[in-house]
């Protein structure tokens, strides 16, 4: 086989939110996760990290404590029957119980060893009483997902190995407030698309803002100026060694 040269898997663009966030009844439906799984925690302590354990002399990953904590949520009436995989598939039904619970790990309201943490205490007693406005007139529960959002930092990888990601060193959300203000509330399309969700610092945008003002460049500017970057060279050497 020909040598080729390896190219990071990583995207270089900002990746926030998480499509197991997509619930009918979001206000009602977090609390009761968290709910479940402070009941649940009471009198399970153990580690929800996949355990490796020996079946038949084949090393075989237990997900006993995640398919534990999935009854609980069956038994509670969080989530109807029909909304699990199926149990006789184990593997399918611990990775949608993980799923479902992965944008309450981004978001801070729980650890990665699905524990609460005090701001998913504080959604918990606030979501008993979602009547109170603050000075924003928006509900104290509103309040603070708008603080969690705000907060929110990119992740990188899946499973156990997701974590944020350490090459955006600002904020992507307060990063698309200031470049919307940075262009007087009339943010061009092209440069939201291509340029906002490369920029990994404050340098880095400023810079973008100043010579997206300076040349006016347009969406296949932009798109000739990704394809010069080294990676995108890298893969077509790596083209022409394999085909």
């Amino acid at each position: 086989m020909s040598n080729y040269t390896k190219i990071s898997s990583s995207s270089g663009s900002v990746s926030i939110g998480n499509t197991s966030a997509r619930f009918n009844n979001l206000i009602t439906k977090y609390p009761a996760i968290l709910k479940s799984l402070k009941e649940f925690r009471e009198h399970n302590k153990e580690s929800w990290e996949l355990k490796v354990v020996k079946e038949n002399n084949t090393k075989v990953k237990e997900r006993i404590v995640q398919v534990a904590f999935g009854q609980i949520l069956e038994k509670n009436n969080v989530f109807p029957k029909s909304d699990f995989k199926k149990k006789n598939k184990i593997d399918d039904y611990a990775k949608d119980i993980r799923a479902k619970t992965a944008f309450l790990v981004d978001y801070g309201f729980i650890n990665n060893n699905r524990e609460l943490t005090n701001v998913g205490e504080e959604l918990l007693a606030l979501s008993k009483e979602n009547t109170e406005k603050n000075h924003f007139y928006i509900s104290k529960v509103s309040f603070l997902y708008l603080q969690q959002h705000l907060k929110n930092q990119p992740f990188t990888g899946i499973g156990k190995n997701r974590k944020i990601d350490k090459n955006f060193i600002i904020n992507p959300l307060f990063s698309l407030i200031f470049c919307c203000l940075e262009f007087d509330n009339a943010l061009p399309v092209d440069f939201f698309k291509y340029l906002w969700p490369i920029s990994k610092d404050k340098k880095e945008l400023t810079t973008n803002i100043s010579e997206f003002k300076k040349n006016k460049k347009s969406a296949r500017d932009i798109i000739y100026d990704i394809y010069a970057q080294r990676d995108i060279a890298v893969a077509r050497e790596n083209c022409n060694k394999f085909f």
